[in-house]
């Protein structure tokens, strides 16, 4: 009989445990699904707002578009206003989009390339905090307009000399020629890339290996902006500095190169903009009016002009 008791006791009590687990496991399972409805409201709130702000600034991309190109027919300061907001607006989206260039490196290292015609090979030259991945526009225009192969460069550190970044490039040049067997090359280079090519060709380029230097707002007179920027190149890049001195003359006596300059007067970087200009004929000049320093990486009328000018070469 005792037996039996304990034997009814034990049951209880494991009856009870097990209840009580149960209980824990429903608890444990309705907090999940508790906080599981919560973050998935809050998901779909966090996701109508995205979806509510990219709404407005695709409608406000649209709506400057629109009115920027119903400019031309508008007074020269009315005009002139709209092309600088026009300009602004696209310097944003540019920079969001270098933004994701840079994250989409990391994952499409191992993609396969756009396959590249055997003509006199291209180096493009990033500019000032930038690198490589920069170009992604402008390579593949360029690839399928025909021209290449074309090869891009990392100067490396951030805050060196524009005169050590020279030094790379007539390295990457060196391997280039090696890899293609040919002796000259095309040089493309954006802001201080420009600059850098300008002075790679006019200082330790073999004559008559670089027919064609090709800048996009490039400080190549110097830029007053460049006194708030950091390093030595910066300082460089300064109007009248001693480096753009050394490579005017270098330049002025430059006659196997012939030089090709693209600027833009809403250029919030190069300042004045005509800063961009030199050494060029003015047939080998481009000007623009309504976009600003990123957003040239990203122009179709800036591929389409320097597309002519390789061709007429």
């Amino acid at each position: 009989m005792m037996q039996s008791h304990n034997e009814s006791v034990g049951m209880s009590m494991f009856v009870d445990r097990r209840a009580l687990i149960q209980f824990c496991v429903l608890l444990f399972a309705a907090i999940i699904c508790m906080v599981g409805a919560k973050i998935v409201a809050e998901s779909l709130v966090t996701l109508a707002i995205f979806l509510f702000v990219l709404g407005v600034v695709l409608a406000w991309v649209a709506i400057v578009r629109e009115v920027n190109a119903a400019a031309l027919h508008m007074p020269g300061p009315v005009r002139r206003f709209i092309h600088w907001i026009h300009a602004q607006t696209l310097e944003i989206v540019a920079l969001v989009m270098l933004v994701f260039l840079r994250l989409a490196t990391l994952w499409r290292k191992n993609q396969a390339a756009l396959p590249q015609v055997q003509s006199r090979p291209i180096l493009l030259v990033h500019g000032y905090l930038n690198a490589g991945f920069v170009w992604d526009f402008h390579k593949n225009q360029l690839i399928k307009n025909g021209f290449g192969p074309i090869y891009t460069i990392n100067l490396g550190h951030p805050f060196r000399s524009i005169r050590t970044y020279a030094q790379k490039v007539k390295e990457k040049v060196d391997q280039i020629a090696r890899e293609t067997g040919q002796s000259e090359i095309t040089l493309i280079g954006h802001s201080m890339g420009g600059l850098v090519s300008y002075y790679y060709a006019a200082k330790l380029a073999r004559a008559y290996t670089v027919p064609q230097v090709i800048t996009i707002a490039s400080p190549l007179q110097g830029t007053r902006v460049a006194r708030i920027g950091l390093g030595r190149c910066a300082r460089e890049m300064q109007i009248d500095s001693e480096l753009l001195q050394d490579l005017k003359s270098a330049v002025e006596c430059c006659t196997d190169v012939k030089f090709y300059n693209i600027a833009t007067k809403t250029d919030q970087l190069i300042v004045p903009y005509t800063s961009s200009f030199f050494n060029s004929s003015p047939a080998h000049q481009f000007l623009i009016d309504d976009i600003g320093h990123a957003s040239l990486l990203f122009s179709e009328r800036v591929s389409n002009q320097i597309c002519r000018w390789l061709k007429d070469a």
